[in-house]
Protein backbone atom coordinates (compact mmCIF):
# COMPACT_ATOMS: atom_id res chain seq x y z
CA UNK A 1 0.00 0.00 0.00
CA UNK A 2 1.31 3.45 -0.91
CA UNK A 3 1.01 5.88 2.00
CA UNK A 4 -0.04 9.41 1.03
CA UNK A 5 2.18 12.34 1.88
CA UNK A 6 1.13 15.72 3.19
CA UNK A 7 2.36 18.18 0.54
CA UNK A 8 2.10 21.03 3.02
CA UNK A 9 4.75 19.41 5.21
CA UNK A 10 7.51 20.02 2.66
CA UNK A 11 9.55 17.39 0.91
CA UNK A 12 13.00 16.12 0.02
CA UNK A 13 15.69 18.07 -1.80
CA UNK A 14 14.64 17.47 -5.42
CA UNK A 15 18.13 18.25 -6.69
CA UNK A 16 19.84 15.47 -4.67
CA UNK A 17 17.17 12.76 -4.37
CA UNK A 18 17.91 9.57 -6.34
CA UNK A 19 15.51 8.25 -9.00
CA UNK A 20 14.08 5.36 -6.96
CA UNK A 21 13.23 7.58 -3.99
CA UNK A 22 11.89 10.23 -6.37
CA UNK A 23 9.53 7.71 -7.99
CA UNK A 24 8.25 6.52 -4.61
CA UNK A 25 7.81 10.04 -3.29
CA UNK A 26 6.09 11.08 -6.50
CA UNK A 27 3.55 8.27 -6.16
CA UNK A 28 2.82 9.41 -2.60
CA UNK A 29 2.23 12.96 -3.81
CA UNK A 30 -0.21 11.73 -6.45
CA UNK A 31 -2.08 9.60 -3.92
CA UNK A 32 -2.35 12.63 -1.63
CA UNK A 33 -4.27 14.59 -4.28
CA UNK A 34 -7.02 11.95 -4.33
CA UNK A 35 -7.86 12.52 -0.64
CA UNK A 36 -9.73 15.79 -1.25
CA UNK A 37 -13.50 16.06 -1.71
CA UNK A 38 -13.62 19.78 -2.50
CA UNK A 39 -11.77 22.00 -4.91
CA UNK A 40 -10.17 24.37 -2.39
CA UNK A 41 -8.35 21.53 -0.63
CA UNK A 42 -7.32 19.96 -3.93
CA UNK A 43 -6.04 23.30 -5.24
CA UNK A 44 -3.90 23.91 -2.17
CA UNK A 45 -2.50 20.38 -2.19
CA UNK A 46 -1.71 20.66 -5.90
CA UNK A 47 0.18 23.95 -5.50
CA UNK A 48 2.05 22.59 -2.49
CA UNK A 49 3.01 19.53 -4.51
CA UNK A 50 4.24 21.75 -7.36
CA UNK A 51 6.29 23.74 -4.87
CA UNK A 52 8.03 20.52 -3.84
CA UNK A 53 8.60 19.22 -7.36
CA UNK A 54 9.62 22.66 -8.68
CA UNK A 55 11.18 24.40 -5.66
CA UNK A 56 12.00 28.11 -5.36
CA UNK A 57 9.07 29.24 -7.53
CA UNK A 58 5.78 30.82 -6.44
CA UNK A 59 2.68 29.61 -8.25
CA UNK A 60 -0.74 31.09 -9.02
CA UNK A 61 -3.55 28.79 -10.12
CA UNK A 62 -6.28 30.12 -12.43
CA UNK A 63 -9.47 28.55 -13.76
CA UNK A 64 -11.03 29.60 -17.03
CA UNK A 65 -14.78 29.51 -16.55
CA UNK A 66 -16.58 29.29 -19.87
CA UNK A 67 -19.79 30.59 -18.28
CA UNK A 68 -18.09 33.95 -17.78
CA UNK A 69 -15.32 33.88 -20.41
CA UNK A 70 -12.75 35.01 -17.88
CA UNK A 71 -9.90 33.77 -15.69
CA UNK A 72 -10.46 33.46 -11.94
CA UNK A 73 -7.61 33.15 -9.45
CA UNK A 74 -8.46 30.18 -7.24
CA UNK A 75 -5.26 29.55 -5.30
CA UNK A 76 -1.76 30.95 -4.87
CA UNK A 77 1.41 29.86 -3.11
CA UNK A 78 1.71 31.39 0.35
CA UNK A 79 -1.69 33.10 0.18
CA UNK A 80 -5.12 32.35 1.64
CA UNK A 81 -7.72 33.97 -0.59
CA UNK A 82 -10.55 33.13 1.80
CA UNK A 83 -8.76 35.05 4.57
CA UNK A 84 -8.64 38.15 2.39
CA UNK A 85 -5.18 37.80 0.81
CA UNK A 86 -5.01 39.43 -2.63
CA UNK A 87 -2.59 39.75 -5.52
CA UNK A 88 -2.20 43.19 -7.03
CA UNK A 89 -4.06 44.10 -10.21
CA UNK A 90 -0.86 44.49 -12.21
CA UNK A 91 0.23 40.92 -11.46
CA UNK A 92 -3.17 39.47 -12.34
CA UNK A 93 -3.39 41.50 -15.56
CA UNK A 94 0.08 40.30 -16.56
CA UNK A 95 -0.88 36.68 -15.82
CA UNK A 96 -4.11 36.95 -17.82
CA UNK A 97 -2.27 38.41 -20.80
CA UNK A 98 0.12 35.47 -20.72
CA UNK A 99 -2.71 32.95 -20.49
CA UNK A 100 -4.71 34.59 -23.27
CA UNK A 101 -1.65 34.61 -25.54
CA UNK A 102 -1.34 30.84 -25.08
CA UNK A 103 -4.85 29.86 -26.21
CA UNK A 104 -3.43 27.54 -28.88
CA UNK A 105 -1.02 25.87 -26.47
CA UNK A 106 -0.46 22.15 -26.95
CA UNK A 107 -0.75 19.65 -24.06
CA UNK A 108 2.57 19.23 -22.27
CA UNK A 109 4.11 22.41 -23.73
CA UNK A 110 5.09 25.30 -21.50
CA UNK A 111 5.01 28.95 -22.47
CA UNK A 112 7.38 31.67 -21.32
CA UNK A 113 7.41 35.43 -21.47
CA UNK A 114 10.12 37.83 -20.40
CA UNK A 115 9.26 41.34 -19.26
CA UNK A 116 12.50 43.15 -18.43
CA UNK A 117 14.23 41.01 -15.83
CA UNK A 118 11.02 39.10 -14.99
CA UNK A 119 10.28 35.66 -16.39
CA UNK A 120 6.75 34.25 -16.36
CA UNK A 121 6.26 30.52 -16.84
CA UNK A 122 2.88 29.06 -17.87
CA UNK A 123 1.95 25.47 -17.02
CA UNK A 124 -1.16 24.70 -19.14
CA UNK A 125 -3.72 22.23 -17.79
CA UNK A 126 -5.77 20.46 -20.40
CA UNK A 127 -9.02 18.50 -20.54
CA UNK A 128 -8.94 16.73 -23.87
CA UNK A 129 -8.21 19.54 -26.30
CA UNK A 130 -9.67 22.23 -24.03
CA UNK A 131 -7.40 24.62 -22.16
CA UNK A 132 -9.35 25.13 -18.94
CA UNK A 133 -6.85 25.98 -16.22
CA UNK A 134 -3.32 27.29 -15.86
CA UNK A 135 -0.56 27.69 -13.33
CA UNK A 136 1.61 30.79 -13.65
CA UNK A 137 4.94 31.16 -11.86
CA UNK A 138 7.46 33.95 -11.54
CA UNK A 139 10.75 32.55 -12.79
CA UNK A 140 12.21 30.30 -15.46
CA UNK A 141 11.91 26.53 -15.31
CA UNK A 142 13.08 23.93 -17.80
CA UNK A 143 10.50 21.14 -17.54
CA UNK A 144 11.60 18.81 -20.31
CA UNK A 145 11.83 15.24 -19.08
CA UNK A 146 10.11 15.91 -15.73
CA UNK A 147 7.68 13.00 -15.70
CA UNK A 148 6.57 13.70 -12.12
CA UNK A 149 5.52 17.24 -13.07
CA UNK A 150 3.58 15.95 -16.07
CA UNK A 151 1.89 13.31 -13.89
CA UNK A 152 0.86 15.95 -11.34
CA UNK A 153 -0.65 18.13 -14.06
CA UNK A 154 -2.58 15.17 -15.53
CA UNK A 155 -3.80 13.96 -12.12
CA UNK A 156 -4.95 17.42 -11.11
CA UNK A 157 -6.76 17.92 -14.41
CA UNK A 158 -8.74 14.69 -14.01
CA UNK A 159 -9.50 15.15 -10.30
CA UNK A 160 -10.50 18.79 -10.63
CA UNK A 161 -12.83 17.99 -13.51
CA UNK A 162 -14.63 15.35 -11.43
CA UNK A 163 -14.98 17.68 -8.44
CA UNK A 164 -16.04 20.63 -10.58
CA UNK A 165 -18.88 18.68 -12.18
CA UNK A 166 -20.14 17.38 -8.83
CA UNK A 167 -19.85 20.70 -6.96
CA UNK A 168 -21.14 23.24 -9.50
CA UNK A 169 -24.56 24.19 -10.80
CA UNK A 170 -24.59 23.38 -14.55
CA UNK A 171 -26.83 26.32 -15.50
CA UNK A 172 -24.91 29.12 -13.81
CA UNK A 173 -21.45 27.68 -13.14
CA UNK A 174 -21.73 28.71 -9.47
CA UNK A 175 -21.11 26.32 -6.58
CA UNK A 176 -24.13 24.18 -5.65
CA UNK A 177 -25.90 23.42 -2.38
CA UNK A 178 -23.85 20.28 -1.79
CA UNK A 179 -20.57 22.19 -1.91
CA UNK A 180 -21.87 24.73 0.62
CA UNK A 181 -21.80 22.11 3.37
CA UNK A 182 -18.06 21.58 2.85
CA UNK A 183 -17.28 25.27 2.48
CA UNK A 184 -19.24 26.27 5.60
CA UNK A 185 -17.19 24.00 7.84
CA UNK A 186 -13.94 25.41 6.49
CA UNK A 187 -14.96 29.09 6.71
CA UNK A 188 -16.53 28.75 10.17
CA UNK A 189 -13.25 27.38 11.54
CA UNK A 190 -11.64 30.75 10.87
CA UNK A 191 -14.15 32.70 12.96
CA UNK A 192 -12.30 31.88 16.18
CA UNK A 193 -9.27 33.68 14.73
CA UNK A 194 -11.30 36.94 14.42
CA UNK A 195 -11.83 36.37 10.72
CA UNK A 196 -14.75 38.46 9.46
CA UNK A 197 -17.20 36.63 7.24
CA UNK A 198 -20.86 37.05 6.28
CA UNK A 199 -23.55 34.81 4.84
CA UNK A 200 -25.66 36.55 2.19
CA UNK A 201 -28.90 35.25 0.65
CA UNK A 202 -29.95 36.82 -2.66
CA UNK A 203 -33.41 36.39 -4.15
CA UNK A 204 -34.66 37.65 -7.53
CA UNK A 205 -37.75 39.81 -7.00
CA UNK A 206 -40.97 38.57 -8.67
CA UNK A 207 -39.18 35.65 -10.33
CA UNK A 208 -42.41 33.65 -10.73
CA UNK A 209 -43.85 36.55 -12.73
CA UNK A 210 -40.77 36.48 -14.98
CA UNK A 211 -41.34 32.80 -15.71
CA UNK A 212 -45.08 33.25 -16.23
CA UNK A 213 -44.66 36.27 -18.52
CA UNK A 214 -41.55 35.42 -20.52
CA UNK A 215 -41.29 31.63 -20.17
CA UNK A 216 -38.91 29.34 -18.33
CA UNK A 217 -36.11 29.69 -20.88
CA UNK A 218 -36.06 33.43 -20.26
CA UNK A 219 -36.08 32.67 -16.53
CA UNK A 220 -33.02 30.45 -16.98
CA UNK A 221 -31.31 33.24 -18.92
CA UNK A 222 -32.05 35.61 -16.04
CA UNK A 223 -30.47 33.20 -13.54
CA UNK A 224 -27.37 32.83 -15.71
CA UNK A 225 -27.12 36.61 -16.18
CA UNK A 226 -27.34 37.22 -12.43
CA UNK A 227 -24.59 34.65 -11.90
CA UNK A 228 -22.40 36.53 -14.37
CA UNK A 229 -22.99 39.78 -12.47
CA UNK A 230 -22.06 38.01 -9.23
CA UNK A 231 -18.85 36.72 -10.75
CA UNK A 232 -17.95 40.21 -11.98
CA UNK A 233 -18.79 41.93 -8.68
CA UNK A 234 -17.43 39.74 -5.89
CA UNK A 235 -13.80 39.01 -5.11
CA UNK A 236 -11.66 35.93 -5.71
CA UNK A 237 -11.92 34.84 -2.07
CA UNK A 238 -15.72 35.10 -1.87
CA UNK A 239 -17.67 31.87 -2.41
CA UNK A 240 -20.71 32.05 -4.71
CA UNK A 241 -23.53 29.48 -4.67
CA UNK A 242 -26.85 28.78 -6.30
CA UNK A 243 -29.07 27.00 -3.80
CA UNK A 244 -31.88 26.33 -6.27
CA UNK A 245 -34.63 28.24 -8.03
CA UNK A 246 -33.99 31.98 -7.82
CA UNK A 247 -32.06 31.80 -4.54
CA UNK A 248 -28.33 32.49 -4.44
CA UNK A 249 -25.89 32.54 -1.52
CA UNK A 250 -22.55 34.28 -0.97
CA UNK A 251 -19.98 33.60 1.73
CA UNK A 252 -18.41 37.03 1.92
CA UNK A 253 -14.93 36.81 3.41
CA UNK A 254 -12.70 39.13 5.43
CA UNK A 255 -14.77 42.34 5.48
CA UNK A 256 -16.15 44.57 8.23
CA UNK A 257 -19.89 45.01 8.76
CA UNK A 258 -20.14 48.49 7.24
CA UNK A 259 -18.00 47.39 4.30
CA UNK A 260 -20.24 44.36 3.74
CA UNK A 261 -23.30 46.62 3.47
CA UNK A 262 -21.50 48.82 0.94
CA UNK A 263 -20.34 45.86 -1.16
CA UNK A 264 -23.84 44.38 -1.26
CA UNK A 265 -25.59 47.67 -1.99
CA UNK A 266 -23.25 48.32 -4.92
CA UNK A 267 -24.04 44.86 -6.25
CA UNK A 268 -27.79 45.42 -5.80
CA UNK A 269 -27.55 48.69 -7.73
CA UNK A 270 -25.51 47.06 -10.48
CA UNK A 271 -28.20 44.40 -10.94
CA UNK A 272 -31.00 47.01 -10.96
CA UNK A 273 -29.31 48.95 -13.79
CA UNK A 274 -28.34 45.89 -15.85
CA UNK A 275 -30.27 44.86 -18.95
CA UNK A 276 -31.35 41.22 -18.59
CA UNK A 277 -31.74 39.31 -21.90
CA UNK A 278 -35.36 39.06 -23.15
CA UNK A 279 -36.64 40.64 -19.92
CA UNK A 280 -35.20 44.08 -19.32
CA UNK A 281 -34.75 45.36 -15.79
CA UNK A 282 -34.71 43.01 -12.80
CA UNK A 283 -34.21 43.73 -9.10
CA UNK A 284 -33.01 41.60 -6.22
CA UNK A 285 -33.44 41.55 -2.46
CA UNK A 286 -30.62 40.58 -0.10
CA UNK A 287 -30.41 39.51 3.53
CA UNK A 288 -27.17 38.86 5.36
CA UNK A 289 -25.69 38.11 8.75
CA UNK A 290 -22.23 37.87 10.30
CA UNK A 291 -20.80 34.44 11.05
CA UNK A 292 -20.37 33.96 14.78
CA UNK A 293 -18.12 31.60 16.67
CA UNK A 294 -19.94 28.29 17.18
CA UNK A 295 -22.59 29.04 14.55
CA UNK A 296 -24.56 26.08 13.26
CA UNK A 297 -25.38 26.08 9.57
CA UNK A 298 -29.17 26.07 9.92
CA UNK A 299 -29.13 28.86 12.53
CA UNK A 300 -26.89 30.99 10.32
CA UNK A 301 -29.11 30.50 7.27
CA UNK A 302 -32.20 31.26 9.37
CA UNK A 303 -30.78 34.63 10.45
CA UNK A 304 -29.92 35.65 6.87
CA UNK A 305 -33.33 34.41 5.72
CA UNK A 306 -35.09 36.61 8.30
CA UNK A 307 -33.15 39.62 7.00
CA UNK A 308 -34.12 38.70 3.43
CA UNK A 309 -37.79 38.38 4.43
CA UNK A 310 -37.64 41.85 6.00
CA UNK A 311 -36.16 43.30 2.79
CA UNK A 312 -38.89 41.74 0.64
CA UNK A 313 -41.71 42.69 2.98
CA UNK A 314 -40.58 46.32 3.03
CA UNK A 315 -40.56 47.01 -0.68
CA UNK A 316 -37.96 44.68 -2.24
CA UNK A 317 -34.82 45.88 -4.07
CA UNK A 318 -33.21 46.28 -0.65
CA UNK A 319 -30.30 44.88 1.35
CA UNK A 320 -30.86 44.25 5.08
CA UNK A 321 -28.64 42.73 7.77
CA UNK A 322 -29.97 40.58 10.59
CA UNK A 323 -27.85 42.61 13.01
CA UNK A 324 -29.69 45.82 12.03
CA UNK A 325 -32.98 44.10 12.91
CA UNK A 326 -31.57 43.19 16.31
CA UNK A 327 -30.31 46.72 17.04
CA UNK A 328 -33.63 48.32 18.21
CA UNK A 329 -34.27 45.44 20.62
CA UNK A 330 -30.76 45.70 22.11
CA UNK A 331 -31.25 49.42 22.72
CA UNK A 332 -34.29 48.93 24.95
Amino acid sequence: MIEPVDPGAGGPDMETIDQQDLDHYGYRLLVSLTRHREEVGLNRAFLNALSIVVPKLNFRLYLRDNHFDDWKLISATGMDLEQGDRIDRETKARDVNLMESAQDVQPGKLSYRQEGTLFLCLFPIMLGNDYFAAVVSDGFYQASGNELLESLLDAYSNLYTLLYRSNHDPLTGLLNRQSFDLAFGRVSEGIAAEHKAFLVIIDIDHFKKINDTHGHLAGDDALAHLARLMFESFRDGDLLFRFGGEEFVVLLNAVEGESAQGILDRFREKVATSQFPKIGRVTISLGYTALRSGDKQLKLISRADQALYHAKENGRNQCRSYESLEAPASGN
